[in-house]
């Protein structure tokens, strides 16, 4: 692979396993979230209940000639009843510091008023550097306005380009701290392709240097759902110190794939996907968890060239998710989206307990299942692989006392039970 990817995976790119405060740059595809209410993944905050709050959902926003992770997913803010804010905490910022976005309105927006952003720099409550969506008088098209302070932008600090619904729009935006109305931001509104990347000069702004803002140390970006807002489409999130970092235009991925899907059938599911192109491609990391947040891994595949299909097959009881960790020979990877599924809960039964002689096991899952009764040190006594839901062990010829059964299904530990004879 060109190692022109050091650009991309320079940044910090958002997981599970991060703490509450991060450090720039930041990027955010929404690619290791799983669908539904946002915080707390990531490191977000506000709204943790179901359906409140912002809704990582499944769609992904493109523009041309900026990098974004495929099979991600976007952000779903507006339309809230109340508040409704979600915070991206990190460290304090007394310079200049940029953020970029991807944006797609589809349903037409409210009056605008005070405090009715989208989007804003902020430090913990306070806004300074804030977007606006404001509607057209004719009923069907929208403008984006910018101001310092967390009120309604002037007619000069508003786009006169009458968007169209579900058109997708890139804003970059460049915050200047200053207390008591000194801070100030400035905004792009789709740049040229031609001005995305590392090595690309910033252009004029669309609105330059709008005072106002009252944040002198910047600690956090805003998403707002509250009150006169409709729903809005924000994706491919960037946080940064330069224009180039915001807007990176690297395309080179250490591989791309197609057709990621993940069936279950009773305890056993199966991941597979195909590659579209592996070029000095390592492995596939298959990532699970029990409730989306937590990830580990189970188990890896090697790359075995362009055009290959692939399956990973994995026993577990209940909720499931999953997703890939694609790794580069030189060790930079990206993540897949997130998968969800159900297997049937296992209900394995071992008895009778205490045993005499013959030790039943019953309710195995589909597929190889083998059982390895242990000694309480750890020797291995008797170990017996079976295809079906049953299993006898005899346990007569070993003296009284207390053993350890451990049961596994395709080479992953699925129970554990104590026996005494």
């Amino acid at each position: 692979m060109k190692h022109v990817c050091m650009v991309f995976f320079s940044f910090i790119v958002l997981g599970t396993s991060l703490k509450a405060q991060l450090s720039l740059p930041i990027y955010e595809p929404f690619s290791s979230t799983p669908l539904g209410t946002l915080a707390p993944q990531n490191t977000w905050t506000g709204p943790t209940a179901a359906g409140l709050g912002a809704q990582v959902v499944d769609s992904a926003l493109t523009y041309p000639g900026l990098f974004s992770v495929p099979s991600s997913y976007a952000l779903r803010v507006g339309n809230q009843p109340s508040g409704a804010i979600q915070q991206l905490i990190f460290t304090g910022q007394t310079s200049k510091t940029y953020a970029s976005f991807l944006i797609r309105i589809g349903v037409y927006p409210p009056a605008v008023g005070n405090a009715t952003y989208y989007f804003t720099f902020g430090n913990v409550s306070t806004a300074s550097g804030c977007m606006y969506v404001i509607p057209n008088a004719d009923g069907t098209t929208f403008e984006l306005g910018f101001n310092g302070a967390a009120t309604v932008p002037t007619p000069a600090n508003t786009t006169n380009q009458r968007f169209t619904l579900g058109a997708t729009i890139m804003v970059v935006m460049a915050y200047t701290p200053g207390a008591t109305g000194a801070g100030t931001v400035s905004a792009w509104v789709n740049p040229a392709s031609a001005n995305l990347g590392a090595a690309a000069t910033e252009p004029t702004p669309t609105f330059a240097d709008i005072a106002g803002g009252t944040v002198a140390n910047l600690t956090n970006i805003f998403v707002r759902s509250g009150s006169n807002t409709r729903p809005m489409i924000i994706d491919e999130i960037r946080i940064a110190k330069t224009w180039g970092t915001v807007t990176s235009s690297v395309t080179v991925l250490p591989v791309s794939i197609t057709d990621l899907k993940l069936s279950t059938k009773e305890n056993v599911s199966t991941l597979s996907w195909n590659s579209a192109s592996e070029s000095n491609f390592d492995k596939y990391v298959v990532l699970y968890s029990t409730n989306g947040a937590d990830f580990k891994e189970v188990g890896s595949v090697k790359g075995t060239g362009s055009n290959s299909n692939y399956a990973f097959n994995y026993t577990h009881s209940g909720q499931a998710y999953f997703k890939l960790k694609l790794v580069d020979k030189d060790g930079s990877f990206v993540y897949s989206k997130i998968l969800q599924t159900n297997g049937r809960t296992l209900s394995i039964t071992v008895g009778p307990n205490p045993v005499a002689d013959r030790l039943l096991v019953s309710g195995l899952p589909d597929g190889t299942n083998t059982a390895i009764l242990y000694t309480l040190s750890g020797v291995t006594l008797q170990a017996q692989t079976v295809k079906g839901a049953n299993l006898t062990m005899l346990l007569s010829a070993y003296p009284a006392g207390t053993y350890l059964l451990k049961i596994s299904n395709n080479g992953v530990h699925v129970h554990t039970a104590t026996i005494v004879k």
